[in-house]
């Protein structure tokens, strides 16, 4: 004989090992990277911009609502292009389910009011 016999531990542990092994098959396939310049989003980036106009500067409150918990006021801190910003306060933790569903400001910023002729995107 050219190997001494395993005991009946070590035999079960070897054949764990090949089973355990051969159950776990190949290497799962991973996904293919993806090319980013080829994107949906790229394409849409890509585009000229033709026109620009500004919907809503977040100046005042005038187009937007408020409801449920919470504040909205107009403030100087962390104003972007003008004297003023919008700022929403709202809890986190009320006590009770929100009396609406969906958020706890709406508004359009006036942009029903606007013609939107010749535009493609937004």
């Amino acid at each position: 004989m050219c190997c001494p016999p395993l005991g009946l531990q070590a035999s079960a542990l070897l054949l764990t090992i090949a089973v355990s092994t051969s159950l776990a098959g190949p290497e799962p396939l991973r996904p293919l990277p993806v090319d980013q310049s080829r994107s949906t989003t790229a394409r849409h980036l890509a585009k000229p911009v033709l026109e620009s106009r500004l919907l809503d500067g977040m100046e005042t409150d005038a187009n937007w609502v408020r409801f449920g918990p919470g504040a909205m006021e107009v403030t100087a801190a962390r104003a972007r292009q003008g004297g003023h910003a919008l700022r929403l306060t709202s809890p986190t933790q009320t006590g009770k389910p929100p009396p609406v569903q969906g958020a706890a400001v709406r508004g359009d910023g006036g942009a029903t009011r606007l013609r939107w002729g010749g535009l493609e995107r937004v």
